[in-house]
């Protein structure tokens, strides 16, 4: 995609959606987004306010590059009126399926179906009516559940299970799309794989907290209780650290697959630049484990204390905290199977595809924790 482009994109109020379009426009292409209003926004406000937030300083140099259509993928045709359904078949664009429910909520595992598995039914379908010649599809690596080992990119197996909707309904969305671009060889159909995806590598900035970033809340809300309720339970230390007993599940050597979003829109863009089609983990060549992640949060924090236990039926030190352990592990239950897991992402289609371009996730280091939730506290966790 080095020359100019227009690109019809799916998700541009959402997190990944938000940063890619931005690159997308910053380099020259023109986006049609769908999007939906919600409350008292328009689809255009919500458009307009995701591009203010990731960028402010562009956005008036970039608000005539971009238009905003009506619609919702969940529905036939994505939704489009006539009239703009007219307009986005004369253009012939590009397509960037980014939207999707990242909910592990077994409660909403229909409308996760709805809008991962329907919602990349029905913009494939559009895409097909308006005859486009590229398609990218946003999924996940963790649509391989909880196969464990060496994890390749395109391994459309049967058989798997998953740890929650979210996963399995991105694994069907694969298989959505890999067939129809086995059945349509002349459309070059993209499905992008990034990890846990968190904020910007250089100040940490993300629209809402999710993922890491989200399971760390559960922590600094301990904190802050703790220095407004002493009772005995946590020593609040002469250096102002927070003395915190408590035992988390998981195993310390558990591998925690996180990568910034810059990473995952910059190797996006060279893979759309290549034009290579295919299926892409992008992934952290060396990520950390469990027991990184909970010490260096927990230092940035200002906790102590806290250790990794498997075991969460032996006897805790009080009654106190084993509430709080409880409590914890209540706030935390979508993301333990994640503390142990030992999943190593190939990247043998994108390294191959690249070529000479490819480069590795940056070295995460304490200081990148850090990075990620001085921006998360500076909001309170919101």
């Amino acid at each position: 995609m080095a020359r100019k482009q227009v690109c019809f994109m799916t998700g541009g109020t959402g997190f990944v959606g938000s940063f890619l379009a931005i690159e997308l426009l910053k380099r020259g292409h023109f986006v049609i987004f769908l999007a939906r209003g919600k409350g008292n926004l328009s689809a255009k406000d919500r458009i307009d306010g995701a591009i203010k937030f990731v960028n402010p300083d562009v956005y008036e140099s970039l608000r005539d590059f971009y238009r905003v259509v009506e619609g919702e993928v969940t529905q036939k045709e994505v939704g489009l009126s006539y009239s703009d359904k007219e307009s986005i078949v004369r253009v012939r664009p590009n397509i960037l399926h980014v939207a999707g429910s990242v909910s592990f909520d077994s409660n909403q595992a229909i409308e996760t179906f709805e809008t991962n598995v329907v919602g990349t039914r029905n913009v494939l379908e559009l895409a097909e009516e308006i005859e486009a010649s590229e398609v990218h599809i946003m999924s996940s690596a963790y649509s391989c559940g909880k196969q464990e080992g060496v994890i390749l990119e395109d391994d459309m197996g049967n058989g798997k299970e998953f740890n929650n909707p979210y996963e399995r309904t991105k694994h069907l969305q694969e298989k959505e799309a890999y067939k129809w671009s086995k059945e349509r060889p002349w459309v070059k159909v993209f499905i992008h794989k990034p990890s846990i995806v968190v904020g910007r590598f250089k100040d940490g900035k993300i629209l809402k907290p999710i993922g890491y970033v989200r399971a760390m809340r559960a922590y600094y809300v301990i904190k802050k209780w703790a220095q407004s309720n002493p009772n005995g339970t946590m020593k609040i230390l002469n250096d102002g650290r927070i003395e915190l007993p408590i035992r988390v599940p998981g195993k310390k050597e558990g591998l925690i697959n996180i990568v910034s979003i810059d990473y995952v829109v910059k190797t996006i863009l060279a893979l759309f630049d290549k034009g290579v089609p295919g299926i892409y983990h992008i992934t952290a060549s060396q990520p950390q484990s469990h027991e990184f992640w909970l010490r260096a949060g927990c230092k940035f924090l200002g906790i102590t204390g806290v250790k990794i236990d498997g075991d969460r039926n032996s006897p805790a030190t009080s009654d106190n905290i084993k509430r709080l352990e409880n409590g914890l592990y209540t706030g935390l239950e979508p993301y333990l199977p994640y503390f142990s897991a030992q999943q190593h992402f190939s990247q043998e289609n994108v390294k191959k595809a690249l070529g000479k371009d490819f480069n590795p996730h940056p070295a995460i280091t304490e200081e990148f924790v850090f990075t990620l939730l001085r921006f998360a506290e500076a909001r309170g966790f919101k």
